[in-house]
C-alpha cells in the first residue's frame, strides 16, 4: 500500500514513518517546509501527491500552542483544505485520515481546539463531496521520543528537580485526560489503513479517564517522592473532561494493549532516560 504522509519530520510524524516502512508500506513522507508550504504553494501540495499516488494519505501536520492563535488557524485550516483538495481532484479514491485532537471538546475551546474544530469540518465537507475522509480524533499521545511540550514532560520537568518536601501547586487538577501510548497509536494507523469503509469520526485513546492531579502524583511518586502538591480548580478555559470513545476502533479490530496507567509508566520512565542518557 501506498502511503502519503503529511507531518513527517513532527514527532509523532517521525515514528509514524519509521513504523509504516518497517511493516512494507510505500511511505511518501511530505516535503519540508521550504521545499512545499502546505499553505502557500498549492502547486507542490498537489505535485506531491500526484507524484505519490497515494492509496492513502495521512494527513498529521499541523501547528500546536506554544503558537499564536492566527497561525494555528491559518496552518491547520489552510493545509487540511489544501491537502484534501489535491486528493479530490488527483486521487479521489484514495482514504483520508485527517488527524484531530480531542482539544475540539473545549468548553469554551482553546485557538488550538478551535483550529482542529475547522479540519473536522472541512473533512466532512470533503466526504460529502465523495472523498473517503475520516476524522481521526487522537487523544494525549504519550511515549514519544523528544516531546518536551505535553503535559507530562511538563510536569516532570517541575516536579523532578523540585526541593525535596516543597510544594508544588497543579493548576486544572480536577480535570482529566485520556492518556494513550505511542505504540497503540502507530498500531491503531495499521488498521485504520486496512479497513474499508471507515466512518466520518474515529477517536483514539485508552477509553479511560485520568486527572491531572493524579498524573501528579504517580510523576511525584516516581521522581520526586517527598514532593507535596496542591491542586487548584479549573481554570475555566478548555477541556475539562475528556476521555475517547473508542467504540468504532473497538469494532475494526483494533484494542489498547497498555490501560492508562501502564502507558504512564512507560512514558515517564521514557522522559526520564532522554533526561538522564
Amino acid at each position: 500500500m501506498r502511503v502519503a504522509v503529511t507531518g513527517a519530520g513532527g514527532q509523532i510524524g517521525r515514528a509514524l514513518v519509521s513504523w509504516l516502512q518497517r511493516h512494507e508500506y510505500d511511505v511518501s513522507p511530505a516535503p519540508p517546509k521550504d521545499r512545499m508550504d502546505l499553505i502557500l504553494d498549492v502547486p507542490s501540495v498537489r505535485t506531491w501527491i500526484e507524484d505519490a499516488r497515494p492509496d492513502a494519505v495521512i494527513h498529521l501536520a499541523g501547528t500546536k500552542p506554544p503558537a499564536p492563535g492566527y497561525m494555528m488557524l491559518a496552518n491547520n485550516a489552510g493545509g487540511t483544505h489544501n491537502i484534501l483538495e489535491a486528493v479530490r481532484a488527483l486521487r479521489p479514491d484514495a482514504k483520508v485520515l485527517v488527524v484531530s485532537s480531542a482539544a475540539v471538546l473545549g468548553d469554551p475551546p482553546t485557538s488550538y481546539g478551535v483550529s482542529k474544530q475547522i479540519t473536522e469540518v472541512l473533512a466532512q465537507h470533503a466526504r460529502e463531496s465523495g472523498v473517503a475522509a475520516t476524522v481521526l480524533r487522537i487523544a494525549n499521545v504519550v511515549g514519544v521520543g523528544g516531546d518536551t511540550t505535553s503535559l507530562v514532560p511538563q510536569l516532570l520537568e517541575r516536579i523532578e528537580p523540585a526541593e525535596p518536601g516543597s510544594t508544588l501547586e497543579i493548576r486544572d487538577a480536577d480535570c482529566t485526560r485520556d492518556f494513550i501510548l505511542l505504540d497503540d497509536v502507530l498500531e491503531a494507523f495499521d488498521v485504520l489503513l486496512n479497513r474499508p469503509g471507515l466512518p466520518a469520526l474515529v477517536e483514539l485513546g485508552s477509553g479511560e479517564e485520568t486527572a491531572v492531579y493524579d498524573v501528579a502524583l504517580k510523576i511525584g511518586a516516581a521522581v520526586n517522592p517527598s514532593v507535596e502538591f496542591v491542586p487548584l480548580a479549573w481554570t475555566g478555559s478548555g477541556v475539562r473532561r475528556s476521555v475517547s470513545d473508542i467504540a468504532a476502533l473497538r469494532s475494526l479490530g483494533w484494542n489498547p494493549r497498555y490501560t492508562a496507567s501502564n502507558a504512564l509508566d512507560i512514558a515517564i520512565e521514557r522522559l526520564r532516560k532522554e533526561r538522564h542518557p
